[in-house]
């Protein structure tokens, strides 16, 4: 379909998002509204869906981002790429939008992969698949992550394992890695994982919500949902199966990520097919193409270069906005310690 920009369209001004919280199965801590500043009543909940123009899946609903106006940030992406995106005659224009998350695992959540590409259009679950990224906020002395298989394994150990939901030879076969407040995981799809207890982080991922879930038994009921509607053996294809070396697994973690120069890239090149994530903070310009911003620590203004006209935005610690390309380009300024994570669409696009 073609589209065409709408004069006048509100979509010119970056939207400052509220928080965005659908429910799900595991539970959070609080650290999002403390994150945030600010007191709502789903505190609980573990998940802020940020700029979000997907829905959780098999939902109608759930997940969307809703802005001021009324409208679902989906829609409005849709009826007027060129403002949101800087392009005409884009397929699926809001699959150009990364979903960001906050995330408060409260809990260690389970064990589970998300498909890639080829899996996901192959399972017919989705046009892609799921690769995503982690910035660590907040975390224990001893938070730990778990990313990718120590060995190889086979599809019938796999099988047995979720079967008998033997968690612990899961867990004993993966690399658990220490994290710290700062650090940045990439996650490539396929990719065996599960983020410990008692850690606050920033989650840049392709626009889907698609999980094939390896352990479920502390979490749902039974099985039935753990596996995007398939059936066990169907879904478990998408799992790789390879050892990850010590060495693979360093390369996927950033140490000290977010105490990088401003205006640095912040992970592997191979994430780059995905999404893009670059460090901001005073000086830094946000270009005419779309962002979601995350501001992690600080206080300043969002505010266009002289020659652009507009009004700034005031922004500090916990503020999140999706940041049209017609809006730009923007310059961040304000405290020494203000910083953020702004996060693109990747090289791939939607197909």
């Amino acid at each position: 379909m073609d589209h065409e920009a709408r004069p006048g369209s509100p979509t010119v001004s970056p939207a400052v998002l509220g928080r965005n919280s659908p429910p799900t199965f595991y539970r959070g801590a609080g650290r999002i509204d403390r994150f945030r500043g600010v007191t709502t009543d789903v505190s609980d909940r573990p998940e802020d869906w940020v700029a979000s123009t997907v829905t959780r899946f098999g939902e109608e609903t759930h997940g969307l981002t809703i802005l001021d106006t009324g409208s679902a940030l989906r829609d409005e992406v849709r009826a007027d790429p060129v403002s949101w995106l800087g392009q005409a005659h884009v397929p699926s224009p809001e699959l150009r939008v990364p979903l960001v998350k906050l995330l408060d695992a409260g809990q260690r959540l389970p064990v589970h992969v998300h498909p890639s590409d080829e899996h996901a259009r192959a399972l017919d679950v989705g046009p892609h698949g799921k690769a995503e990224a982690w910035f660590i906020l907040e975390a224990p002395a001893d938070g730990q992550v778990h990313v990718g298989w120590t060995r190889d394994i086979d599809r019938a150990e796999l099988t047995r394992w979720v079967d008998q939901q033997d968690v612990g030879a899961m867990l004993g076969t993966m690399h658990a890695v220490t994290v710290a407040p700062g650090d940045s995981v990439y996650v490539p799809p396929g990719t065996a994982h599960a983020i410990g207890a008692g850690i606050l982080l920033v989650e840049v991922q392709q626009p889907a919500d698609l999980s094939v879930l390896l352990e479920w038994k502390d979490f749902l009921d039974s099985g039935a949902g753990a596996f995007l509607g398939l059936d066990a053996e169907t879904a478990l294809g998408c799992v790789s199966l390879r050892k990850m070396s010590d060495q693979d697994v360093d390369g996927l973690v950033g140490r000290g990520a977010l105490d990088e120069p401003v205006d640095s890239a912040l992970l592997p090149s191979e994430s780059q097919e995905f999404f893009s994530a670059t460090l901001v903070g005073p000086g830094s310009i946000l270009p005419r193409e779309y962002r979601t911003l995350v501001v992690v620590s600080g206080s300043g203004r969002l505010a266009p270069v002289a020659s652009s006209g507009g009004q700034s935005i005031a922004v500090a610690q916990g503020v999140t906005l999706a940041v049209p390309a017609a809006a730009g380009p923007l310059r961040l300024e304000g405290s020494p310690d203000l910083r953020g994570l702004a996060f693109g669409a990747g090289r791939a696009g939607a197909s």
